[in-house]
């Protein structure tokens, strides 16, 4: 088994001594100030052996850097040379200042007059190519001058300027209310790219290009270039919901992961496009099995009612200025007709099975008669979502057995013949309390 390692009293110190001199810096750091009434910025991460950066908008002959501290004094600049004994020094741009108080080193900080490195803004410019209807390319002409810091050692390196292009674009949010959603969209940019490529908004908008970040931090409002876009992609996200029917009796009555159900089946279909710069609106609705075409629309949105089981397609095609279309369909199925008779229904009033029901699915056309044992009729309906509650006249009818008599015609036609299923049931259901 190998011993656990120990950590030795070396290295302990080592560790000690190297947080003792960082801990020193930062509070050395924090001892010296910018004299100076334009905005400036302190960077003191992610630098490469420099304790700060100190960027200053505009520096001026009266701008200084002073330290808060006492002793004796040396501010030397990055090629060595002593500037100043005293706790003021005064500083230029592009300049690395180190400073020792009792001959030990405090830090060294860099400075950079921000005001001598703005971009040099051009224009913005929009290409549009073959795949114009789904994105776009933006060029920009600007530029911007690196900015550059020099560290201990005398090696320069540059600092990363990230800048920001704005744009409003058009987002369907894919609820059940078919909602679109404008939304501000900031990019950020490494840089100033020549050429970028989008996806083409959904909407008219205007493309902004500021920055960078320094400015943003020291509060500064920096220009920037626009350029007007007039969209001419288009989206469509047809959905087709069931408008349902309330007799809960009636089975299959909508579903969850397709648009189907029951006949007559009442479909509403949404294009769900980025109008207005969609315009033009065709839906045609087939019958799958056969391509019979049965309707056209041309409204975004409208309300359909299938009354024959089988498969059925709404095709829909959207357009804006003829640039762009969008081709698209949903699958509609109207199931197969469907009957189920109870044997038995309890009307005692404890809301459970207190309705002599019939459970069905595409039905057309419904006819139910129930009898007592003397053949005397107690209860019919042509409407089957209503049921017999069990009573006759409005008095409770005696338990016992009865005796139904349905006849209906499903949705759904034969097999190879053209005629409705006919239904004809009969039998016994126990009325129990």
């Amino acid at each position: 088994m190998r011993k656990p390692t120990t950590m030795s009293n070396h290295t302990l110190l080592k560790i000690m001594l190297f947080c003792c001199l960082t801990i020193h810096t930062i509070v050395a750091t924090a001892q010296i100030a910018i004299n100076n009434t334009n905005q400036s910025l302190r960077l003191n991460t992610n630098l490469i052996d420099v304790d700060e950066v100190i960027m200053i908008n505009g520096i001026t002959s009266t701008t200084t850097l002073s330290y808060n501290g006492s002793g004796t004094i040396q501010w030397r600049n990055h090629q060595g040379q002593l500037l100043s004994t005293t706790n003021n020094v005064p500083i230029s741009n592009a300049t690395g200042y180190s400073l020792t108080v009792n001959g030990q080193k405090i830090s060294f900080v860099w400075v950079i007059d921000y005001a001598l490195y703005y971009p040099n803004l051009g224009e913005l410019n929009i290409i549009e190519g073959d795949d114009v209807c789904e994105r776009i390319q933006l060029t920009n002409t600007s530029t911007a001058p690196n900015i550059l810091y020099g560290d201990s050692l005398g090696a320069m390196h540059a600092l990363i300027r990230e800048y920001t292009l704005r744009y409003q674009d058009y987002i369907f949010t894919n609820d059940s209310l078919g909602t679109w959603e404008y939304v501000n969209t900031d990019t950020t940019l490494i840089g100033i790219p020549s050429l970028l490529y989008l996806p083409a908004p959904l909407n008219n908008t205007t493309f902004v290009f500021f920055g960078d970040q320094y400015a943003k931090q020291m509060g500064l409002q920096p220009d920037s270039i626009t350029i007007d876009y007039y969209a001419k992609a288009i989206k469509a996200y047809p959905t087709g919901t069931v408008i349902e029917r309330d007799g809960l009796n009636e089975v299959d009555r909508s579903s969850q992961t397709d648009i189907s159900g029951s006949a007559p089946l009442v479909v509403e279909c949404r294009a769900n496009a980025n109008t207005p710069i969609a315009t033009f609106f065709k839906w045609t609705i087939y019958n799958f099995d056969n391509l019979q075409v049965m309707a056209h629309y041309n409204d975004a949105s409208f309300t359909y009612t299938f009354n024959e089981t089988g498969s059925y397609v709404a095709k829909i095609e959207v357009m804006g200025d003829g640039t762009c279309e969008v081709v698209d369909s949903l699958l509609i199925t109207v199931r197969d007709s469907y009957i189920e008779v109870p044997n038995v229904f309890t009307p005692n009033g404890d809301g459970i099975n207190d309705e002599f029901r019939i459970a069905y699915r595409s039905i057309k056309q419904y006819s139910i008669k129930v009898v007592n044992r003397y053949g005397v009729l107690v209860y019919s309906s042509n409407d089957p979502t209503k049921g017999w509650d069990g009573n006759i006249h409005g008095q409770p009818a005696a338990e016992g057995t009865y005796f139904y008599f349905i006849e209906a015609l499903g949705a759904d036609k034969e097999e190879k013949r053209d005629r409705y299923i006919k239904y004809k049931k009969s039998g016994a259901i126990n009325l129990l309390r």
